[in-house]
């Protein structure tokens, strides 16, 4: 992402003047937050927005009522890599029960990192697992061009494609880590942003822009799978709780795989979980009623102004479960937010 200099030189007196204050006990001021946070946000927002294509068009997300009905009921899938499971109503299905057991046999663990809740990995686990060899290679081999122009405008066949590449993206992302793992001779990495380390190619290369594997024979990235596909083509904040970057104070990884009959509920079960944990989700201090919540909602603050949702904090009242959403503030220019810790989400 291309900064100017002048923006550039603001964000390093930003930051050296929060530290300044951090190190000596004081606060900084309320109005130097706001523009240390605006100036992050507006960075964000052009690095991350940068790959999206305006000119797609969005798919909707069905319920998984109208989805089973569409479906004619739905199992989770038939046993092929890419078939109609319907050919009068064209709904696609893509098998994910491998992806399903890798997930419930080596992602099953809650774990603590500096503080912060989380599900652990069991990487090593996943990197000597067939099924996860078999899956990555079932996603390499699928007829892509058939599942997209059967799933356009589809009913129920929508949600099919928006499980296939929210798994996409955790099976590849994942994948990133035990390729490291297998490299390096059993070591794993700090952090999924070490990752590039141990690459001759790609050092000096954000791991997000590092080819991750493929997809109907095509290389992609994950930032690929997350922009160029996943919020090009969805309006669906809900995806933020679902895709998952390996680290800390990512939401947690779901044990299970997505799927299109029962997308919403799972996709719900999500969004509930993170934004009610209170160590990287959303927390209010009892006393000042300051709330803190996820720099995801920073980063992506417009992805969550759709439909009836105004904004991170009316879209996170939805589905925050704490006892305390009475005390939370409605301006949301006087939010904290977490620091993100890219710690990896490892079972050591």
């Amino acid at each position: 992402m291309a900064i100017t200099n002048d923006v550039l030189l603001v964000f390093i007196v930003l930051l050296f003047v929060i530290q300044v204050s951090t190190v000596t006990s004081l606060t900084p001021p309320s109005v130097l937050k706001k523009a240390y946070f605006g100036l992050e946000g507006f960075i964000a927002k052009r690095k991350v927005n940068k790959n999206l294509d305006p000119s797609a068009t969005k798919f909707l997300v069905d319920s998984d009522e109208f989805f089973v009905t569409s479906s004619g009921g739905g199992d989770g899938g038939d046993t092929s890599n890419s078939n109609s499971r319907n050919s009068d109503n064209d709904c696609v299905s893509f098998d994910h029960s491998l992806w399903d057991t890798a997930l419930k046999k080596h992602a099953k663990y809650t774990g603590d990192i500096d503080g912060i809740t989380t599900t652990l990995v069991d990487y090593a686990g996943m990197a000597n697992d067939p099924y996860v060899k078999m899956y990555t290679q079932a996603l390499a081999n699928i007829n892509l061009e058939s599942m997209l122009q059967k799933s356009a405008g589809s009913p129920g066949a929508n949600n099919e494609l928006l499980a296939f590449y929210i798994n996409a993206y955790n099976c590849l992302c994942i994948g990133h880590v035990t390729k490291y793992y297998k490299a390096s001779k059993g070591k794993l990495p700090n952090s999924i942003t070490a990752v590039t380390k141990t690459m001759t190619d790609y050092k000096k290369v954000d791991i997000w822009d590092v080819p991750a594997g493929e997809i109907g024979g095509r290389i992609v990235t994950l930032n690929d799978i997350e922009h160029k596909i996943l919020r090009s083509l969805w309006d669906e904040p809900r995806i933020h709780a679902s895709i998952v970057c390996a680290s800390a104070s990512c939401p947690n990884l779901r044990p299970e795989a997505f799927v299109g009959e029962k997308l919403n509920a799972q996709m719900d079960d999500q969004a509930t979980s993170w934004v009610s944990d209170n160590t990287k989700g959303i927390s209010v201090d009892s006393s000042s009623r300051q709330l803190t919540i996820s720099r995801i909602f920073l980063w992506f603050s417009e992805d969550f102004q759709i439909r009836n949702a105004n904004g991170p904090i009316a879209w996170a009242k939805e589905y925050y479960q704490g006892k305390d959403q009475q005390q939370w503030s409605t301006n949301t220019n006087d939010v904290e937010y977490f620091p993100y810790n890219w710690k990896l989400n490892a079972k050591r």
